[in-house]
């Protein structure tokens, strides 16, 4: 499946974990009560290896993957979606890709981590401008996702 941006055809997306059910999304009201910060992605969940795929042509600009703490584990790329530039930040994933690598829509950019007993997924996030912290939370009353 695919999304258009702003009603752009050529800037379609490709969906980073197709055929899988969303568990929880950035406007969930029960996550700051929980975490007391708001979620900033979409959470959908998979079994563990489940291959992620990456929503349109980039660049990786940063890759924590390889961390022991899955919570704190993201894939950062530098998207161009029909012109449209975006970061995008895939979490709690396993990526053997480097700063700099090149990909293609639709490319396997990394499979889904173990995280907890049951609570395997991937948290996805999309955003105009590259940030380097928070990229999954964001203080209460806030938002940093442009989704």
């Amino acid at each position: 499946g695919s999304v258009q941006i702003d009603g752009n055809p050529s800037a379609l997306l490709v969906h980073p974990l197709p055929g899988h059910n969303l568990a929880r999304s950035f406007a969930d009201s029960e996550y700051p009560k929980v975490f007391g910060a708001e979620h900033t992605g979409v959470d959908w969940m998979a079994p563990i290896g489940t291959p992620v795929k990456a929503i349109c042509d980039g660049a990786v600009t940063g890759n924590r993957t390889n961390r022991p703490d899955v919570v704190n584990a993201v894939l950062s790329i530098q998207h161009n979606c029909g012109g449209n530039q975006v970061y995008a930040y895939y979490g709690h994933i396993a990526s053997p890709l480097v700063v700099g690598s090149k990909i293609k829509s639709g490319d396997t950019v990394g499979t889904v981590r173990q995280y907890g007993s049951n609570n395997h997924h991937l948290h996805f996030g999309i955003k105009k401008d590259l940030i380097t912290v928070g990229w999954g939370r964001a203080p209460k009353g806030t938002s940093r996702q442009a989704m």
